[in-house]
């Protein structure tokens, strides 16, 4: 059932740094005021033109009227021009992956279906935040440097919601504020004729709500199938360990100068030489080289998983591996952690660090990690040591780490979202194998892998639509532990074989420790397209 949602200006689309969507296009700031006046004249030339050569204008009489409009009409000709010329725009990614966003529509209209109604009419491949910038560009054509920025997992492609929950209401940088003003008096922009439906869909009500939230219920060519009628086989694991090339990559909000992320900084010198203090309210501050708590403390093993704390449904924040690495607690035990010290605070080589709630640590497989996936810490992922450990989100697991630092001081708060952003990620849940809008080759099965988690919540149920929400179909989780996520992989049935375009929306429910049951935030949409 397709149900539009009344998400309003707030939460305009994410470019959330940049000076002007479209200032990397054809059109530089420096052409673009010449550009608008030309199109000015041009504009005002083109209407006196028609004015002169109307319909109305072609003769006296009707019969001289109607001449007219058989010559000028093209009949269904025209109809076939236009469906050429306005094809929904298919890219190829590097990998070889095609995309295509924007459905065929394959309603017939009188007499012919007019394939290309949806990129001529609601200009639809012209419209939303990734459609004329990438969120990585974003960031790097920004005005000013942003302390945060991602690489996604998996080949998948960042959307605006990546940035909502940084940018919602009431932060210093909300998106209605930094898009409005960063879009709206940029001559790049409307040189290219961007304006509010760039990013907005305007209601039947005059209301406007964001272009990528409701695209799916505005679209047409979306062939929905009874979601009884759409899967051919379910699983789920929780053992499933990401590749090194699918992990998804964060700043540690260095200077980009003193990035690591190249294998040349490995060297087992650096393991040698790595010193880490433990200071702060503690009966034994020592300092000691990595090397040397390997060999004094031991190491532990264990599934971790690493996603951004503030992560939104649909995103690929989010990995898995297998980690080794010296336990926390034979550390603490070591250095005889006052029990007033409930603050920790771990610290990288470029000082960055998140405090946190002491108590948060108690697990068992907190480490400082080495070794990820049998081979030496990855450059990328903080070598030669970065914390990680059970239910603490990427954003506390930081690496580099130079000191350990555990304190009492009622001045300084834990990070709130050190296990999850409550009530906006628990649970989230994405498709990872392919990304929104990819294409499938007729006749081949379809099949699609992806994830659901809630840190430290127990995920208990996937629920995916595959007609709009009308009917949905739940695969029930059981038993599983909040300490992986939930790996699952499904069969789609033979009707997704056929061309067409399809839309499954996806949702989870997890429950927490108390008990009570929570459900993802907002659906999550995934397109995908089957073509000869």
């Amino acid at each position: 059932m397709k149900k539009t949602k009344k998400l309003y200006l707030w939460t305009a689309s994410c470019a959330l740094v940049l000076s002007g969507c479209l200032i990397a296009s054809a059109c530089t700031p420096q052409e673009a005021p010449d550009k608008l006046a030309q199109e000015n004249t041009s504009i005002e030339d083109a209407i006196e033109a028609k004015k002169a050569d109307s319909i109305m204008a072609a003769g006296d009489t009707v019969s001289e009227r109607v001449q007219a409009l058989v010559e000028r009409s093209g009949g269904y000709a025209k109809n076939d021009e236009a469906n050429e010329e306005n094809a929904p725009k298919v890219t190829t990614l590097p990998d070889g992956r095609q995309i295509q966003k924007t459905p065929f529509d394959n309603k017939k209209y009188v007499a012919q279906t007019l394939t290309g109604l949806s990129p001529m009419y609601l200009n639809a491949d012209k419209r939303g935040c990734t459609s004329c910038h990438a969120l990585e560009d974003a960031f790097v054509e920004g005005q000013t440097y942003h302390f945060s920025m991602y690489l996604p997992g998996y080949g998948i492609e960042q959307t605006y919601e990546a940035c909502v929950a940084c940018h919602e209401p009431g932060r210093p940088m909300s998106l209605k504020d930094s898009i409005h003003s960063s879009h709206l008096p940029d001559v790049g922009f409307r040189a290219e004729g961007g304006n509010c439906e760039s990013c907005h869909y305007i209601e039947d009500d005059g209301s406007y709500v964001l272009w990528d939230r409701v695209k799916y219920d505005v679209l047409s060519g979306i062939t929905d199938v009874p979601s009884a009628d759409a899967t051919a086989g379910f699983e789920w694991n929780q053992t499933e360990i990401t590749d090194r090339n699918d992990m998804w990559w964060k700043t540690t909000r260095a200077d980009p100068g003193k990035w690591v992320y190249t294998d040349n900084a490995v060297s087992e010198d650096i393991v040698n030489q790595w010193t880490i203090k433990v200071t702060g309210d503690v009966g034994n501050p020592f300092e000691m080289t990595l090397a040397d708590m390997i060999e004094k403390f031991g190491s532990i093993s264990s599934v971790l998983t690493s996603a951004c704390a503030e992560t939104a449904s649909g995103e690929s924040l989010i990995y898995q591996a297998e980690a080794k690495g010296v336990p926390l607690a034979a550390i603490m035990e070591y250095a005889q952690v006052n029990d007033n010290a409930d603050i920790f605070y771990p610290k990288g080589d470029d000082g960055y660090g998140f405090p946190m709630a002491t108590d948060e640590l108690a697990g068992d497989d907190t480490m400082l990690a080495y070794e990820m996936n049998g081979e030496a810490l990855y450059p990328e992922q903080g070598y030669p040591v970065r914390l990680m450990g059970y239910d603490i989100s990427a954003v506390v697991q930081t690496k580099r780490v130079v000191e350990l630092n555990f304190v009492h001081d009622e001045t300084k708060q834990p990070f709130k979202t050190a296990r999850g952003n409550d009530g906006y990620n628990k649970p989230t849940v994405g498709v990872l194998s392919a990304t929104s809008g990819q294409i499938f080759k007729a006749g081949d099965p379809v099949r699609l892998e992806g994830y659901a988690d809630a840190f430290d919540e127990v995920v208990t149920k996937v629920e995916m639509s595959f007609d709009h929400g009308a009917t949905w179909q739940a695969f029930d989780i059981n038993n599983a532990s909040s300490r992986q996520w939930v790996y699952w992989s499904m069969d789609l049935s033979d009707k997704f074989k056929e061309p067409g375009s399809y839309l499954i929306k996806l949702r989870a429910s997890s429950v927490d420790d108390k008990g009570e049951e929570h459900l993802t935030h907002r659906d999550v949409d995934f397109l995908f397209n089957v073509q000869e």
